[in-house]
């Protein structure tokens, strides 16, 4: 391979590289999107030039990554032969007619790092929504627990880290015309839909709250809340998660998890015209339909330049039945 006129030694560009293989790559933890298969750079050995074609291949990486973020491919530089790649403080939009990639792939290879959680829309696709079902009243507690699972904890973490996330919405239709009921209509729409990721609703890896994947335990812990208006203050509707198989997912050493849907009615009807020996009260119990939604958001598109396709290994997801009364 023809040697371009370097003052780049290897170490600078094995650097740039290593940043960007973390992520595009197998990574570890909370980084990587398993897409080892794919990437086309290589490291130099220490004391060789870097050739044309191994700045060109990393390119390709730095390609892939940013537009698997950004929906769009990043101004890059493209070293052309005979020409020397200089150093430069500043970052340069440069088109090939400067040969000054170092900085401007470090600085690609940097926000590639800061925002890998974020996949493009059109880098993503969504599965179809499955839904389960209550219609007999309730007056206390009603609860639905959704499943997740792979095979293993890598396929796991290349989900979340390319951007996978578990959405989750629900909603109570029909029933009487009563205020309990237009109570619960409202919370659970207001709250709409949320998600559930490797860097939502939280970032990091601690503390261990439950507040996104990585900071799971094996103990269900809440990472979103909904309460009512008063005087139905007292109602709320809770997210929970947890790792099933580890007991703490800090590492992204979880394989299976699951995420607890609760709706918690604290509410008294006072019954003030009702027999005293009626329970629940008139208006106290929520009836009509209970529902609760999941479907989930992940990673695809095409890579280059080989237009092979960003693959992820999809969840099984199973949704329980919403129970209680």
């Amino acid at each position: 391979m023809p040697a371009v006129n370097s003052i780049i030694v290897q170490a600078d560009y094995n650097s740039i590289r290593n940043k960007v293989i973390a992520v595009l790559g197998n990574g570890s933890g909370n980084s990587g999107y398993g897409q080892q298969a794919r990437i086309v750079s290589t490291a130099v050995a220490e004391g060789t030039k870097v050739t044309i074609n191994e700045w060109a291949n990393l390119r390709f990486d730095i390609i892939n990554a940013y537009k698997h973020i950004n929906g769009s491919n990043p101004v890059t530089a493209v070293v052309s032969e005979g020409n020397t790649i200089r150093y430069t403080s500043s970052f340069t939009p440069d088109t090939g007619s400067l040969d000054v990639p170092q900085k401007q792939y470090d600085d690609w290879a940097d926000n590639i790092t800061t925002n890998r959680f974020t996949v493009a829309a059109g880098e993503s696709a969504t599965t179809a929504v499955t839904t389960s079902s209550k219609t007999t009243a309730w007056v206390s507690q009603c609860e639905c627990v959704i499943q997740l699972y792979w095979s293993n904890a890598n396929d796991a973490r290349y989900w979340f880290n390319s951007g996978g996330k578990i959405r989750i919405s629900a909603n109570r239709t029909g029933g009487a015309g009563t205020a309990q009921n237009t109570s619960w209509t409202t919370l659970l729409s207001a709250a709409g839909t949320q998600n559930f990721g490797g860097a939502v609703p939280n970032t990091g890896t601690t503390p261990n709250d439950g507040t996104n994947w990585y900071r799971t335990t094996s103990t269900f812990q809440t990472f979103y809340t909904a309460t009512a208006s008063s005087p139905y203050g007292s109602n709320n509707y809770r997210l929970q998660a947890r790792c099933v198989d580890v007991a703490s997912n800090s590492g992204g050493t979880a394989a299976s998890g699951e995420i607890r849907v609760l709706f918690t009615d604290g509410y008294t009807d006072s019954g003030a015209f009702a027999p005293p020996a009626l329970n629940p009260a008139p208006g106290d119990d929520i009836d009509g339909t209970l529902s609760v939604s999941v479907s989930t958001l992940f990673a695809t598109g095409i890579m280059v330049p080989s237009s092979s396709a960003f693959t992820v290994v999809q969840p099984t997801i199973a949704i329980g039945a919403v129970t209680g009364s």
